[in-house]
């Protein structure tokens, strides 16, 4: 049955329901298909890796501790072993030696102790592993060639089921002649213990690749390369399946171990997900059109249409717009409140822009009265030091200091031309010639379309005290620059001098604090003049700094039009 709309927008709501609803649907769905094979073999591969390297350090930790206690034999322990290979003299010790060598540092470790012609004189093998060190030709020629631990990896042939696959052997001399073997060997069954179980499949091979051992015997025959094939990631092909592969080295041997985790049933949750997500959207958009029709043609929608438009309008930069409404509408309620919330948000607007702009300025006149403090004491200082050195110089000190006090106590301005700031700023310069004497000297670069633009008072003096303060080091003659221009969009002040400068991580400190308008304690006249600029002008106001050490420092300060265009 086609559906029947009532009104023209109906149909188009209908439509954009079903779209904007199941497009996430579909997306969601998507992303779980995607997802879940790569968040399984995620979680696999990490498990799998896990075991391979909690496998690899257990048998790392008994090869090294057995290892470390082979080559610290004393010689008493080797003077007993000798005198029982020989004629079975401290037999009773030569085991308990033994036994506590294995107890304390390999658990899972066999001893044996043979002589030269592979007599077994003392041992714990299970009788069906009895092969020892003259099992293996190789271990016995590198004992024959030297002294010290030496590794031996065994590879298996078929029916040689439970023969050691590590062994770690120590010659035994009498004087310079070798008098037999002590071996400590790891048994498959002992690695049966230690490896990971369950879905996971541990391996060891040893440097050549070969298989050595392995806790499960499906795949292939051991003393065989382990061979697969590379596929995606940790996922490899072996032996006709899939599977997720660790690896990890066994510290202090050649022996390489490997975790394989099974994957082939990645292949039906795949398909079981692929037909249970089907199976959904398509339930999913049934309901959703049964649903978006129901609410298009919904009875309350089309007076609320009123409301839609009015929004949209506004949305569009268009001013709050009142609905007409009649009083017999079953929706009059609910529009007659929509016009009382446009007024409460209309008044909301205006006490809001009120506040700002009264907390603006009330924030701008504690940090004048901040700066106002700070500049005088920092002159009353100065003055102090010069009544010492120069008493009259200290005169004219204080009669220049009495007239710039009138200056900045008169608070009927907040903002002055640039002539009038430049009259003061002047005779603090004057200061600062009469205490520096020839190895202070300034100059000031100011057009005169300039002269008589408004800037708000004082707004320069912090950062000329701050460049003659931390830049003055009496080391070479000191200059102070200071440049005035006009731009399209206000005006550039630049204060520039040949001081000390400061290192590169003071500067990105420094300027981190003004970005954040943080105050940081130091630097007060610096955050007082940027945050005053920001008040007043805008965001596209406030300072930049740049300094090198040696080099000297330059303030920038940016004095452009708020976004309102009003000045505080």
């Amino acid at each position: 049955m086609n559906p029947r709309y009532s009104f023209p927008y109906q149909r188009a709501l209908h439509s954009r329901m079903m779209r904007t609803t199941l497009k996430p649907v579909l997306i969601i769905g998507l992303c779980i298909l995607i997802a879940l094979p790569v968040f399984l073999t995620a979680i696999l591969s990490t498990q799998g890796s896990q075991q391979c390297r909690s496998f690899a350090d257990d048998f790392s930790a008994e090869v090294s501790a057995c290892t470390a206690r082979l080559t610290a034999l004393s010689s008493d322990e080797l003077a007993l072993m000798n005198g029982f290979l020989k004629d079975g003299r401290h037999s009773v010790a030569v085991y308990e030696l033994l036994y506590a060598l294995r107890n304390h540092y390999a658990p899972g470790a066999y001893f044996e102790l043979t002589t030269p012609d592979g007599a077994h004189r003392a041992f714990n093998l299970p009788a069906h592993s009895l092969g020892g060190v003259h099992g293996d030709a190789l271990l016995w020629k590198k004992l024959r060639e030297g002294g010290g631990v030496v590794e031996g990896v065994h590879v298996p042939v078929p029916g040689d089921d439970d023969a050691p696959v590590l062994t770690l052997a120590v010659p035994v001399m009498d004087g310079g002649t070798l008098a037999g073997t002590l071996a400590l060997m790891w048994l498959p069954s002992w690695l049966d213990e230690t490896a990971a179980s369950g879905r996971w499949a541990t391996l060891l091979t040893s440097d050549t690749g070969r298989m050595v051992y392995q806790s499960s015997t499906f795949w292939q025959h051991l003393s065989k390369r382990f061979e697969y094939e590379k596929l995606a990631g940790p996922l490899v092909r072996f032996a006709g399946g899939l599977y997720l592969a660790g690896s990890a080295p066994v510290a202090g041997t050649s022996l390489t171990a490997h975790v394989l985790t099974g994957f082939d049933f990645i292949i039906p949750v795949m398909l079981f997900s692929v037909l249970f997500m089907a199976a959904l959207v398509g339930m999913m958009v049934l309901l959703i059109n049964r649903l978006s029709y129901q609410v298009a043609t919904g009875p309350l929608l089309e007076p609320f249409d009123k409301l839609f438009t009015a929004l949209k309008r506004y949305g569009e930069g268009d001013t709050l717009s009142r609905i007409a409404v009649d009083a017999s509408d079953d929706a009059a309620p609910y529009l007659s409140q929509f016009n009382a919330v446009l007024d409460e948000v209309e008044q909301l607007l205006c006490n809001n822009r009120e506040l700002a702009r009264v907390t603006s300025a009330t924030e701008l006149k504690m940090l004048e009265a901040q700066f106002q403090p700070h500049f005088m004491f920092n002159m009353l200082d100065m003055i102090k030091y010069t009544i010492r050195d120069d008493p009259d110089q200290a005169v004219q000190m204080v009669l220049t200091l009495a007239h710039m006090l009138r200056y900045t106590l008169d608070v009927r301005f907040d903002q002055v031309s640039v002539r009038e700031d430049l009259g003061y700023l002047k005779d603090y310069l004057h200061m600062q010639e009469l205490r520096l004497g020839e190895w202070f000297a300034y100059e000031i670069n100011c057009p005169d379309d300039v002269l008589e633009l408004p800037i708000p008072k004082l707004i320069m003096q912090p950062l000329v005290e701050n460049s003659v303060k931390y830049g003055f080091t009496g080391e070479k003659p000191f200059l102070l620059s200071i440049m005035l221009e006009r731009t399209q969009t206000g005006m550039l002040i630049t204060i520039r001098d040949n001081g000390a400068g400061m290192e590169r991580a003071q500067l990105e400190s420094l300027r981190a604090a003004l970005s954040r308008d943080e105050q940081t304690g130091v630097h007060v006249g610096l955050f007082n003049t940027h945050r005053r600029l920001v008040l007043a002008y805008g965001s596209g106001a406030g300072l930049h700094i740049e300094s090198q050490p040696g080099g000297g420092t330059c303030v920038t300060m940016r004095l452009a039009p708020s976004e309102t265009g009003e000045r505080i």
